[in-house]
């Protein structure tokens, strides 16, 4: 169960993946959209998904705006989201004076309720609210934290993250992920989008501990 694929190729049950790009990369649709396809069984960029319920900690859109860009890509998969299977967390200005414990005690309390597979925290620097994120200590802190969805609530969690500044080409998939080299260690899969030469179109290069390797490949956005 534990090595049980949930999106063949990318991420297995019980595991911590991170998708990391620049700002501004579309990361938010790319990640609502695999919520929408694991939340309802369907295939992900033409991989497999086992279904599971999907817990989505939004900390950066407003409700409706991400209410908006969720019914634009379930209209464009010819779906009707099943609030069943789908839930959402918005939690945009209800962070101040919280510590990660007490978020990750919520978050799991949530999960056990809902009988949730799958957790998604976007972005996971606003759920960082007490540690440096060049802090290997603070960081190391902070993914223990994290580690309890994994075990407490026996979820797969997914976490969306920024790069370093500057040019990302030449880079190892980890070294593009802001801030410490203890958050890279600490994952089980990356996915990490930089941009293409072609306009509208990302390489996407997968890190895994856990899966068989993966070839780089290519990506294209187009609205939604």
């Amino acid at each position: 169960m534990l090595f049980r694929s949930v999106i063949e190729g990318i991420i297995c049950d019980r595991s911590k993946l991170v998708i990391v790009s620049s700002a501004k990369c579309f990361k938010t649709w790319l990640t609502i959209y695999m919520a929408l396809c694991v939340s309802h069984g369907i295939p992900f960029l033409g991989r497999i998904t086992i279904r599971r319920k999907i817990l989505y900690v939004n900390l950066e859109l407003k409700p409706a705006t991400f209410d908006r860009r969720l019914q634009a890509i379930a209209s464009e998969l010819g779906i009707t989201v099943d609030p069943g299977w789908f839930h959402h967390l918005p939690l945009r200005g209800k962070m101040a004076g919280i510590t990660v414990a007490e978020l990750i005690n919520r978050i799991v309390a949530l999960a056990k309720q809902l009988k949730i597979g799958l957790v998604v925290i976007d972005p996971v620097a606003k759920a960082n609210v007490e540690g440096e994120e060049n802090s290997s200590r603070d960081q190391t802190l902070f993914f223990n934290q994290i580690d309890r969805l994994t075990t407490e609530a026996e979820c797969t969690v997914v976490l969306n993250d920024h790069t370093t500044k500057g040019n990302q080409s030449e880079k190892d998939p980890l070294d593009t992920i802001r801030g410490s080299s203890a958050k890279g260690g600490d994952l089980d899969a990356a996915m990490v989008l930089r941009k293409h030469e072609v306009e509208g179109c990302y390489r996407v290069d997968m890190v895994h501990r856990e899966l068989a390797p993966v070839d780089p490949f290519t990506i294209g956005w187009r609205y939604p």
